[in-house]
């Protein structure tokens, strides 16, 4: 469970090796606003005016679970919070879990509709609580690649993608949430 916060208008990845080696063909989806675009060989599901799931195979359970192999991305418009800067929407998502790094992303001139601002953090989340787990076990970890953006100074948008910790596809499914990140437009 992605720390337990109701997080923006939500896109969810899963991937396999299969289905990530063909993500040349892009979608739009677009809420009332803002709009991305995804793989469009992926599969939908939970399907809502302001939020799209994606998993890029079939199967898997209908909340957020992920088996091996797969990822889970979400994009929204932040409601879950009060902040109001960035960086208080930057901590209100991240008081759990242990920050591994973070970026500013540079935002490619004349994009204007588009982030003014965009950060990366991956954070180490454990899977279950550790005091859950029978004396001795090992400790599942998800793995959290988080971009923030912020448009038109208080439009801010996130983006999660969540992957087991040690998923060799960790490097494409983050090439994947990048891109998309960047491609989130405002509809104003």
């Amino acid at each position: 469970m992605i720390r337990g916060k109701h997080l923006l208008a939500t896109v969810f990845l899963a991937g396999t090796v299969a289905a990530l080696a063909s993500t040349s063909a892009w979608k739009e989806f677009g809420t009332r606003d803002f709009f991305i675009i995804y793989p469009a060989n992926w599969y939908r599901f939970e399907v809502t005016p302001d939020r799209l799931d994606l998993r890029s195979s079939k199967g898997g359970a209908e909340v957020v679970v992920i088996k091996d192999n797969q990822a889970y991305i979400f994009v929204g418009k932040e409601r879950g919070s009060s902040a109001k800067t960035l960086a208080e929407v930057i901590n209100y998502y991240n008081q759990e879990g242990k920050i591994l790094s973070r970026r500013d992303i540079s935002v490619r001139p004349g994009s204007k509709q588009g982030c003014s601002d965009l950060k990366e953090f991956v954070v180490k989340d454990p899977a279950q609580p550790p005091e859950d787990l029978p004396k001795g076990a090992q400790v599942p970890y998800f793995i959290h690649t988080e971009f923030f953006c912020e448009m038109e100074g208080q439009k801010f948008v996130t983006l999660f993608l969540t992957n087991w910790e040690g998923d060799k596809q960790q490097a494409h499914y983050q090439q994947v949430a990048l891109r998309m990140a960047e491609s989130i437009r405002s509809r104003k």
